[in-house]
């Protein structure tokens, strides 16, 4: 955010729940904190990055990438590497998602609605020292000196936080899966029963030489995933533009434009919390058709209300705001919770990337408004706008969501199958039990690839954390 100053000069110079847990979530908040300063537009989707070196690996590339590649924009001066770098930084800067995928794979079940919530909360705190970073420091370069170069912290990540043990097991290191889980017993002051150690490790790894190309196909080749990834992309791109809309806008809400900015992130605050009773006591699907439903009337709203009560705009506005951080963080949350454990990094990214066609007309929002303006009047501009938003998007959205199954409750799915069967019941067996008894078909009728991925992570993450066979010491 560069006040009008700093764009002119911009211009002028161009010429144109344990210990363990609790020590990795601090990190975490300090990820997304991060990455709110440079909200990328997470093209990084490879799964080289996320599934073949690794989630810590991958979070720790893109969040230096991020951080130097800002930092290299402050110095520049010529337009075009500038430009230049806006986009490598676009590609290569996404912190949020692998930070994402690792945190949700380190916890049972039953917390993960909770763990990513907490972690969410220093993605709020970024966005509200957004603003007063831009009103503290106008001059563009210092600007972007300060918001990125708290990046380069990220470096320190590597000794400070452990490897995915799913994404190890998946990939044959057991030695070191074991080594990570023992840690984490030890900080929760647990003590792991040798049964459900061995448990853990009854698994069978992904066969190597299968690239990413084919890791895709599988995936796509699956008519229930690619029915997901097409409602996944309708939820992102609503979502975003939405979402960002209404915080480009909020600057042109009548008072001081960094506080509104500052309020208008604020708000995601107390929505994290909520979600989480939400989605604790009321699964995914429902909650997401709710809030789309629900912002879809409050953005319908919006034109007709009283011109002499700023004061119902605004509040309807921040609602709007808190109904968008309800639809934007179960989406976040469900998205990974749909695609299997070796294109899950890489189908979330994906569905992020492609969905951020509403972040890239979000800011093109106001230049549009003016422009409806000038003929047809501030007003009609106005209603046109809102309307447009709650009927085009927000409603498509929440209607396309009953086609999606309800993830809750349900273990992190490792093969297509599993993944296909996700919220699905046969005859009072949940998908739980039924992916286990696929697997076991699998092996044998010698069904190979999607099938040799067996880590539960319910099993697993509530072994860990003190549920199952797990014994307090």
């Amino acid at each position: 955010m560069v006040n009008q100053n700093g764009l002119d000069d911009v211009l002028a110079k161009f010429r144109m729940f344990g210990r363990y847990h609790f020590q990795v979530m601090v990190l975490f908040c300090l990820a997304y904190a991060s990455n709110s300063f440079y909200v990328s537009n997470y093209i990084f989707a490879a799964e080289e990055t996320g599934y073949r070196i690794g989630r810590k690996n991958a979070l720790v590339m893109t969040g230096l990438a991020g951080g130097v590649i800002g930092l290299a924009r402050s110095f520049t001066t010529w337009y075009w590497l500038y430009i230049a770098l806006e986009f490598l930084e676009s590609a290569i800067g996404d912190s949020c998602s692998p930070a994402y995928i690792l945190n949700i794979e380190i916890v049972a079940t039953k917390k993960r609605v909770i763990y990513y919530n907490l972690c969410a909360i220093g993605y709020v705190l970024g966005s509200v020292l957004l603003p007063l970073a831009a009103w503290s420091v106008p001059y563009w370069r210092n600007y972007l000196r300060v918001i990125y170069t708290p990046a380069l912290l990220f470096f320190f990540y590597t000794y400070l936080i452990d490897e995915s043990p799913r994404w190890l097991l998946t990939r044959g290191k057991k030695d070191e899966a074991v080594a990570i889980v023992q840690k984490i017993a030890d900080k929760n002051k647990v003590k792991l029963d040798h049964g459900a150690l061995d448990k853990f490790l009854t698994v069978e790894r992904e066969e190597k030489g299968v690239d990413l190309v084919s890791l895709l196909k599988m995936t796509f080749g699956s008519q229930a995933l690619l029915k997901r990834f097409l409602i996944c992309i309708v939820w992102w791109s609503t979502s975003t533009f939405v979402g960002y809309g209404l915080m480009i806008n909020s600057v042109s809400l009548q008072g001081n434009k960094y506080v509104n900015y500052a309020l208008v992130s604020i708000i995601d605050l107390p929505g994290n919390f909520i979600i989480m009773y939400i989605l604790t006591n009321y699964k995914r699907r429902n909650p997401l058709i709710v809030s789309f439903f629900c912002g879809a009337v409050l953005c319908f709203i919006q034109p007709f209300l009283p011109t002499h009560l700023p004061w119902l705009s605004v509040m309807v506005y921040m609602v709007s705001k808190l109904m968008c951080s309800f639809y934007f963080g179960i989406t976040y949350m469900y998205t990974s919770e749909l695609f299997p454990t070796y294109t899950r990094n890489s189908m979330h990214a994906l569905c992020s990337s492609l969905g951020r066609i509403g972040s890239i007309i979000a800011p093109q929002t106001p230049l549009l408004y003016s422009l409806l303006a000038k003929g047809n009047g501030i007003q009609s501009t106005i209603l046109v706008w809102w309307i447009s938003t709650s009927l085009c998007n927000l409603v498509p959205a929440g209607a396309i969501t009953f086609l999606a199954p309800d993830s809750a409750d349900t273990s992190l799915p490792d093969t297509v199958r599993q993944a296909e069967a996700v919220g699905t019941k046969i005859k009072g067996i949940d998908n739980i039990a039924m992916t286990q008894d696929i697997q076991t078909i699998d092996k044998q009728n010698g069904v190979p690839k999607d099938s040799k991925l067996g880590l539960d992570n319910l099993a697993m993450m509530q072994e860990i954390e003190g549920k199952g066979r797990i014994k307090n010491s």
